[in-house]
């Protein structure tokens, strides 16, 4: 989609007086554009399914309070695609900004972690992926790790198993790491608290000086929050996010190795699937390197 095409959309829904149409570079899902209309600054995006968006609202509402989640204004349907309208919060995407950081927005990453894990879940039940009625899918944490990567998965990973066979995806190495990281789950029991599940420097925002908004929680969770530290370090290991998350920790926390270690596997078994359904070699083997290295130096 052309900023052309989005702004004949929203002039389409909001009328006239759409400016400024701009699109942002990062999302593999979604397509996004910054626009402002009467003085006012708004982010739409684009999708071919409405589920994500929806996920979206009911962070909004539900979390806002705790975690900057911008609000959305508006969700619809137009030239066969789902939009979403909500209001752009101050700051741009971490990733945009030049290494390192300064040290506040450290500080503000492990602020928003916490404030992730005392949010009340006691009127919310479930685990695991959550729908948009607030509720997860998953009696408990650790059945939605067992779930992963099996042959009944739905949606966007229905049917993935036939990547084995046209694909560069490697069965007995996926196989192995997945056995792996099986055999940690039972690390993995008793967590209880949200998990935004994409805690990325694209879903990120700052304004320099500290977290100013969390988008896209379109893999919203409730779990283990050490989910999010382990998201976050597999894509920006540069940080040390995990080093700084346990020295804020009043205690040691129980099997924390394992924990990380188990989600890690799962990331890169997730990325590796993704990567060769959509083609990149490179990527696929640069994370088929460092599943290898992990599971060697675990001994496995």
């Amino acid at each position: 989609m052309s900023p052309l095409q989005a702004a004949a959309v929203l002039e389409s829904r909001w009328g006239p007086g759409i400016e400024r149409v701009i699109p942002v570079d990062h999302g593999e899902i979604s397509r996004a554009f910054l626009f402002s209309r009467h003085g006012r600054d708004y982010v739409a995006r684009f999708n071919a399914s409405p589920s994500n968006f929806e996920l979206d609202r009911y962070a909004g509402l539900a979390f806002a309070a705790h975690v900057p989640a911008p609000p959305i204004r508006e969700i619809g349907q137009a030239d066969g695609l789902y939009y979403a309208i909500s209001e752009r919060v101050p700051g741009t995407a971490l990733q945009t900004m030049a290494w390192p950081w300064a040290e506040s927005v450290r500080a503000s990453l492990l602020t928003t972690l916490d404030a992730l894990a005392r949010i009340d879940l006691s009127a919310r039940p479930g685990c695991g992926p959550v729908g948009p009625d607030g509720a997860g899918h998953h009696e408990s944490w650790e059945e939605y790790l067992l779930s992963l990567f099996s042959d009944r998965e739905r949606g966007f990973w229905e049917g993935w198993q036939r990547l084995f066979a046209t694909s560069f995806l490697e069965r007995d190495l996926f196989h192995r790491v997945h056995y792996r990281m099986r055999s940690l789950i039972p690390y993995c029991r008793g967590e209880r608290a949200v998990v935004h599940g994409d805690f990325h420097v694209g879903n990120i925002l700052s304004d320099g000086r500290a977290v100013t908004g969390l988008i896209d929680w379109a893999n919203l969770k409730y779990g283990d929050p050490l989910y999010d530290v382990a998201v976050f370090h597999f894509w920006t290991p540069a940080v040390e996010l995990p080093d700084a998350h346990a020295a804020r920790r009043a205690e040691a926390e129980p099997h924390r190795r394992e924990r990380l270690l188990c989600y890690t596997l799962c990331l890169g078994l997730d990325a590796l699937r993704f990567f060769a359904r959509t083609e990149r070699r490179d990527a696929y083997t640069s994370i088929r390197e460092r599943l290898l290295g992990m599971v060697e130096e675990a001994g496995a």
